[in-house]
């Protein structure tokens, strides 16, 4: 498995900083790449990272800019580990996220988010249509982190940019499952 860590930034350049941190001295992430939807002052102290500035056209076209670049620029990348700056990631929570994607053969594997007292397994819709938290038989998964191969992001096709931010990891999640790609949700993988 070669790896390529995606991040968005756009505002708190201590969160993307502390993330970029923990990415560069990961010895299981051979490709950094982070989409600018802001200013990025501290561009020099991440040598191993891609910087790209893109319009802010949303979390989704950010994850898709980085994607084609990856496609276009390291084609031997097999995976694409996607993650919001403020989710807090460690090496050893990113080998914990590769483990179980190998061991499940999964399509596209998701942690557990932790945000505050909230813990998010993922969601389903109820008999009302409501989307509702679901600690069994989630349907969609939070897009704050997950781990995809190159193969199903193709298969599924790129997050929809009609979402500017909030719901397109759920509209992902349908097309990977109409797609024929199995989605996991890794129970032993808890992040904040």
């Amino acid at each position: 498995m070669k790896l390529a860590a995606i991040l968005i930034h756009y505002g708190d350049s201590e969160f993307t900083r502390n993330r970029l941190s923990t990415l560069e001295s990961s010895a299981a992430v051979s490709v950094i790449v982070t989409i600018l939807h802001d200013e990025f002052p501290f561009q020099d102290e991440c040598p191993r990272t891609k910087f790209i500035t893109a319009p802010n056209n949303g979390y989704g076209a950010g994850i898709n800019c980085a994607m084609r670049y990856l496609s276009d620029k390291n084609p031997d990348v097999t995976h694409g580990l996607i993650l919001n700056p403020d989710v807090l990631v460690d090496d050893a929570a990113i080998q914990s996220l590769i483990a179980e994607h190998k061991t499940s053969a999964a399509d596209c594997t998701f942690p557990i988010i932790k945000e505050g007292k909230i813990v998010i397994h993922g969601y389903r819709l109820n008999k009302m249509g409501l989307l509702r938290l679901s600690e069994d038989g989630a349907q969609f998964y939070s897009g704050a982190c997950f781990l995809v191969s190159i193969e199903a992001w193709k298969k599924a096709g790129e997050f929809n940019e009609n979402y500017f931010h909030y719901f397109e990891d759920i509209d992902f999640c349908l097309r990977l499952q109409r797609a024929g790609l199995r989605t996991h949700l890794a129970k032993n993988v808890v992040l904040n």
